[in-house]
């Protein structure tokens, strides 16, 4: 195995430049596969045992549904008796102003999410929403003020709270 910091010994300005350094591994273990994971292991941790809803049943289907349809559609699953580990609430549960959403459509769900979300919990269900976070916080979220404030963002424009990434 071969351990080397890539700015360092090959003079390369890092990829990112918030990023003082950018590591660089190296296997060379052939065909041990074992061994490789080994050496992988002792550098990042052993991977966890993903949990048992996980690789369960999930539903998740792209549509305009509202808090009557979701239990209509756990109803259906015990009806035909298929397990169901997992709800996964996709794009059209939140409001659409862009691409981007984190606030529940009280159109759809008048009742909130917490509301919504109680009587799948007490079915064991398991609850995921689908996100696409690329443009950050709008200033229509319900929590745009506080994400603003906790990263000290000026809202007098009304611009989106932008995710920092690496670019």
């Amino acid at each position: 195995m071969l351990l080397a910091t890539l700015s360092h010994c090959l003079h390369l300005p890092p990829l990112c430049s918030h990023l003082p350094v950018q590591d660089f591994y190296v296997f060379t273990h052939g065909l041990d596969f074992k061994a490789a994971l080994s050496d992988y292991s002792l550098l990042g941790g052993q991977a966890p045992i993903p949990p048992r809803y996980a690789l369960g049943v999930w539903f998740t289907r792209w549509i305009n549904y509202n808090g009557g349809d979701m239990d209509a559609i756990v109803k259906e699953y015990s009806e035909r008796s298929i397990p169901l580990d997992v709800f996964v609430l996709d794009m059209n549960w939140h409001l659409k102003n862009s691409w981007t959403g984190y606030t529940f459509d009280d159109r759809l769900f008048p009742q909130g999410g917490a509301a919504l979300m109680s009587p799948l919990k007490e079915l064991g269900l398991r609850i995921a929403a689908n996100i696409h976070d690329a443009e950050g916080i709008g200033s229509y979220e319900e929590r745009y003020s506080k994400m603003a404030d906790a990263v000290s963002f000026d809202t007098a424009t009304g611009e989106n709270v932008p995710f920092l990434s690496c670019r």
